[in-house]
Parts: C-alpha cells; structure tokens; sequence
C-alpha cells in the first residue's frame, strides 16, 4: 500500500503505477516490515531520487506506530487513517505518514484511503471529474475536498465511495 501510494504520485496509474508495484510485490513479503527494512533502488523501479527515502521512512513509521498500539500492520494502519481524519486540511501537522518530505494532501489522503479510511483523493483526476459534471472546483486540494464532502454527503455516500465513483467516470 505504501509502495502504490509514493509511486503513484503524477504518474499515470494503469500503465505506470501497477506495473511497478507488481514488480515490487513479486520480489518477497510486500509488507511494511519489508519496505521499512531493505533498499529501494530508484533506478530499479523509475523512481525519483528521492522516493526511496519517502517510501522506506512512511513504512518505518507506519511500522512503528503498529508496534506501539501492539496492532498487526492492517490493523495499525486503519487505526493511524481513522485517527487522522480531522488532519486532512493539515496532513504536515501528522508526524507518521503527512510529515514525511514527499507526502502531500492528495498522498495523505490516498494513504487513508488505502488503509481503509473514509477518504477522497484530491487530485486533478477528481477535481476535472466533478467539472464535467457541472461543479465548480477550483484545482487546489482543499477545494477539491470541500466540493467533494458536499458532493458526498447530497449523494447520500461516503468520500471513498465518491472516489471510486469519480475514477470509473474518469476518462
């Protein structure tokens, strides 16, 4: 989860993004443990110099936080994503996965929702989504989220369902 959220940050996620967290995936455990302990080579996986060091020290922290709350990664993580909610004008103000050089608001949220939280992705992708569909949305991420939580909440669905809804009419 980690690896498909710092990998797919301005990268094209079908052609791009998967390809490469496959290739990460088949070479051993695809656990936080994993990526918080070995090398990640840029170069392997066309990544920008500085992504290893993102990727490797979200895991290391996310890792940590599983082993301070005496949770298994799965359930660290929904936990972290959960706690973090009120945070996602503010993602610099979480020193686990927000803080982290390399993460943004939209990396933050994709994070959470990853984790299985409650979230919506504000990017581009969604902000010219809900254009063609008659919003007006400016690009920053706090617009995209305050029209998408209104968009959610008229619709009657949560922003994760709101999200997935918005990538299958992408395009």
């Amino acid at each position: 989860m980690v690896f498909d959220v710092v990998v797919s940050r301005q990268r094209k996620y079908q052609s791009v993004v998967l390809p490469r967290v496959e290739k990460w995936a088949a070479a051993g455990d695809p656990s936080l443990a994993r990526l918080a302990q070995s090398e990640v080579r840029a170069e392997q996986f066309g990544l920008q110099r500085t992504e290893p060091v993102t990727l490797q020290t979200v895991a290391a922290n996310l890792l940590a936080f599983c082993r301070d709350q005496g949770l298994s990664e799965d359930e660290g993580c929904r936990a972290w994503a959960d706690g973090v909610q009120d945070l996602e004008h503010a993602p610099k103000l979480d020193p686990i996965v927000g803080g982290v050089s390399g993460i943004g608001p939209a990396l933050f949220a994709y994070m959470r929702m990853r984790c299985g939280s409650d979230a919506l992705k504000p990017d581009l992708r969604v902000a010219g989504t809900l254009r063609k569909l008659g919003f007006d949305v400016p690009g920053d991420e706090h617009s995209i989220l305050v029209v998408a939580r209104a968009a959610a909440a008229e619709l009657g669905v949560s922003l994760l369902v709101l999200d997935q809804l918005l990538w299958g009419r992408d395009g």
